[in-house]
């Protein structure tokens, strides 16, 4: 259990590292780039790679359950700050953009389970003792 707790814990502190990476590049890019530009860099990009490196190393420490942990791992970076119609009202222009950034976070949040799950299986299987 503690072990759990503290892959979780690892995989929050990956995912505000990465985060803030992140926003380091696009403040280098910002100069050569326009806001649309570093918005779609940042959806189709820097947000899914994020999610598998998280999802990659709580697969690589995980003794059970990697999807979830990558998922407790991932869950805080997908929340934004305050209450859900706050950030409505400020960031969405309509339900129909409210229903694209919420369909983006819970494919981030697949992408990250795909990967833990991946990772947490190769490294089983590599380090299963050979049968004869």
């Amino acid at each position: 259990m503690l072990r759990q707790l503290l892959t979780v814990v690892l995989g929050l502190v990956i995912c505000a590292l990465a985060f803030v990476g992140s926003g380091y590049l696009l403040y280098q890019f910002s100069d050569s780039m326009t806001e649309p530009q570093l918005g779609l860099l940042v959806r189709s990009i820097f947000n899914p790679c994020i999610a598998f490196i998280v999802g990659a190393c709580v697969g690589a420490l995980a003794k059970s359950r990697p999807a979830v942990l990558a998922v407790l791992s991932l869950a805080p970076w997908m929340q934004p700050f305050g209450s859900p119609m706050q950030a409505f009202r400020t960031h969405c222009h309509g339900a129909a953009q409210l229903l694209t950034l919420t369909s983006l976070d819970v494919l981030y949040l697949c992408v990250g389970a795909a990967a833990a799950t991946f990772v947490f299986r190769r490294r089983a299987r590599t380090s299963a003792p050979a049968s004869i």
